[in-house]
């Protein structure tokens, strides 16, 4: 989760992608409605996040469980894109790619507006 976080707040892009496996699937959920992404649909979506210097995420109530092979993180995601500030319920699979953890499935369960 830091290396998540620390990444995508200190917008380095090639860090951020190198968390994610190559079978990776995500969803997102929010007021423009849901999407579902493979690995290069995901990064593609994100990227032009990694140039708004305002854009701002923080974790909080994060649990961790293992089932298995895989490593669930649930957590409240707070997200900040520029004046707008949202938050939900976010879900990260991980598990083992070539010796090193990876995400292998990310979800925003749903994503409300911050007044």
């Amino acid at each position: 989760i830091e290396s998540w976080l620390w990444s995508q707040n200190t917008n380095r892009y090639q860090g951020y992608s190198w968390l994610y496996g190559n079978q990776f699937r995500g969803v997102l959920r929010g007021e423009a409605g849901q999407g579902n992404f493979d690995r290069t649909a995901w990064l593609k979506h994100h990227k032009p996040a990694f140039r708004r210097k305002a854009d701002r995420r923080r974790a909080k109530d994060i649990k961790v469980m293992t089932v298995g092979p895989e490593t669930i993180v649930l957590f409240d995601e707070i997200h900040r894109e520029g004046d707008k500030s949202y938050r939900g319920p976010k879900e990260l699979r991980l598990n083992l790619q070539g010796g090193r953890v990876v995400i292998a499935r990310e979800e925003q369960l749903y994503a409300v507006p911050m007044k």
